[in-house]
């Protein structure tokens, strides 16, 4: 009896312990607070209301790539300070970022600041912390990769759509040209019909019951006087 309880007792440490491990791994997954999720959603609000809806689509994702690339040139090379800063003056700058709806809001929240440098208008980035930049960019990558999956779903569809227009087109055409062929081989079966019918109205026999009186009046012309005239002559 003993010993059936102590098997009993290691056999509820192991699943206890069992379970233990198994809340412990979960427990590890587990992220209770994402202390940058308020940031990623306004940065999300900027690009998807601000950015991509408010401005024609192509000059929107000229914006974000170049707001890509002004973050990433500070996070790969951060002593450069030329990489640091833009002018606003600059024609491309000024197109993409400044005229544009919402790309200088989100130059800005990455970190970019205006001050003036030698009687000229810049935006510098100024924080020593990144990481509004790190989640600014890894927003902007993620972006573009969903863009660039629309245009291809967008492709495709286009694609299926011109194919499908073709294989219609192409369908009516061969309607066309069978209904041609059908007409043209029963418009023949007409034609031989009607002449197998002439034909056998011309080859029709004499009835088997006509003399050779009859045959021999016909070609003759007969008189008033030949019809009352009996044959032997007598009238």
């Amino acid at each position: 009896m003993s010993s059936r309880a102590g098997r009993a007792a290691v056999a509820a440490a192991a699943e206890r312990r069992l379970r233990q491990e198994r809340a412990d791994s979960l427990l590890a997954c587990y992220t209770p607070f994402d202390e940058n999720h308020g940031k990623r959603q306004e940065f999300r609000r900027v690009i998807d209301r601000d950015i991509l809806e408010s401005n024609a689509r192509d000059l929107a994702l000229e914006a974000l790539a170049t707001l890509l690339t002004l973050a990433e040139n500070i996070l790969q090379s951060p002593g450069k300070e030329k990489l640091c800063k833009f002018r606003p003056s600059n024609p491309k700058i000024k197109r993409i970022i400044i005229e544009s709806k919402g790309a200088l809001q989100y130059a800005i929240l990455l970190g970019f600041r205006e001050e003036a440098m030698n009687y000229e208008t810049y935006y510098r980035f100024h924080k020593k912390d990144k990481s509004d930049l790190h989640v600014g960019a890894s927003m902007l990558r993620e972006a573009l990769q969903r863009e660039k999956k629309k245009d291809e779903r967008g492709l495709h569809d286009r694609g299926q759509e011109q194919r499908a227009a073709e294989v219609a087109k192409a369908n009516i055409r061969q309607a066309f040209l069978d209904d041609r062929k059908n007409k043209a081989i029963l418009d023949r079966k007409e034609k031989q019909c009607r002449l197998a019918g002439s034909a056998g109205s011309r080859d029709t026999p004499e009835p088997r019951g006509a003399s050779m009186e009859s045959r021999a009046c016909r070609g003759k012309i007969y008189t008033l006087h030949d019809l009352l005239t009996d044959p032997s002559g007598d009238v």
